[in-house]
């Protein structure tokens, strides 16, 4: 008599192995979890400038799932080892994410960056230098970055982070809340691409005044190609939507010529909310009564340099038709 096939045991076996091999790399990371957190945090404060602190780290198994994660709790980053000044980031907690085939195969490299509730300042200073590129610059220069730290990047998320950039010397601040962010990499031999998809809000002001960036939403999809033997950066036709109103952008940047723009951007609407877009936050409630006959367009370009000293010409025009 045939002995029949036992599909039960098959099925159940057939679950049971991801669910195993999850659950060794769980034990793998709650057992590793201490040296990786103090061998990056002691290799980073060696390295560079600045000053890294950590309060505490557990597992979270389905923050950045199907990657596993360390968290990282309250997390701070100083520009200098004596810490004067503000702290140039202070997150509640940055996720690091690995894979589970690579953990396995013994190496712990981190695939994905989560940074959750936080507030990063961004300071340029007088002399043209940058509090974040002062606290990662160092005695000696770090040649793989990517080997030394273990980084083997996929994707960067940020959930509900304060971004504060300061000019002193002609005292621009933007003020951004990055409700979403989420970015993928792919890279090559002399490219990284990027793909990005972020909302956000954003305030500008000048000398305490608001200019017209004022409690103004946006929401970002596109795509960066970097080459890193030139570095230039190629912005892929890309949509903004500024409130109600969509714009299309395209440009690049060369990183290596303080930061040498060339951006443009394109809108067209059968409606006012171009115009809405840039108008005062006080001034929408008024200017949503009227109705328009026509199509209102808009193009904008940055060119120039914009790093060490220089500012890039910012040229628009907008009408109807």
């Amino acid at each position: 008599m045939k002995k029949r096939f036992n599909w039960k045991r098959l099925v159940i076996l057939v679950l049971l192995i991801p669910v195993l091999l999850f659950g060794i790399l769980v034990g793998v990371l709650y057992w590793k979890q201490d040296s990786i957190v103090q061998e990056l945090i002691s290799t980073a404060n060696r390295d560079f400038a600045g000053e890294i602190e950590v309060e505490d780290s557990h597992i979270s198994p389905f923050t950045n799932f199907p990657y596993i994660s360390i968290d990282l709790d309250h997390v701070k980053i100083y520009e200098n080892k004596n810490k004067a000044g503000a702290t140039l980031l202070e997150v509640a907690d940055v996720y690091l994410g690995f894979d589970l085939l690579t953990v396995l195969q013994g190496k712990m490299d981190i695939k994905v960056i989560r940074l959750k509730d936080g507030a990063i300042k961004l300071v340029q200073h007088t002399d043209g230098s940058f509090n974040i590129t002062n606290a990662l610059s160092g005695k000696e220069e770090v040649t793989d970055p990517a080997s030394e730290f273990h980084l083997d990047i996929k994707q960067i998320v940020v959930n509900n982070v304060h971004i504060l950039k300061i000019n002193e010397s002609n005292n621009l601040l933007v003020d951004a809340f990055i409700e979403d962010a989420q970015s993928r990499f792919k890279a090559d031999q002399n490219h990284v691409l990027v793909k990005l998809d972020t909302r956000f809000e954003m305030n500008v002001l000048l000398d305490g005044d608001t200019t017209f960036a004022k409690h103004k939403h946006f929401d970002l999809r596109t795509q960066l190609d970097f080459d890193q033997q030139t570095q230039n950066l190629t912005i892929q036709p890309s949509e903004l939507q500024l409130e109600r109103a969509l714009f299309k952008m395209d440009g690049s940047i060369d990183l290596d010529d303080d930061l040498n723009m060339d951006i443009r951007f394109h809108g067209n609407k059968p409606n006012f909310d171009l115009f809405l877009a840039f108008a005062p936050e006080e001034l929408t409630p008024a200017l949503q009564r009227y109705d328009n006959a026509g199509k209102i367009f808009f193009e904008a370009s940055i060119t120039g340099k914009a790093a060490n000293g220089h500012n890039p010409i910012v040229l628009d025009e907008f009408g109807c038709e």
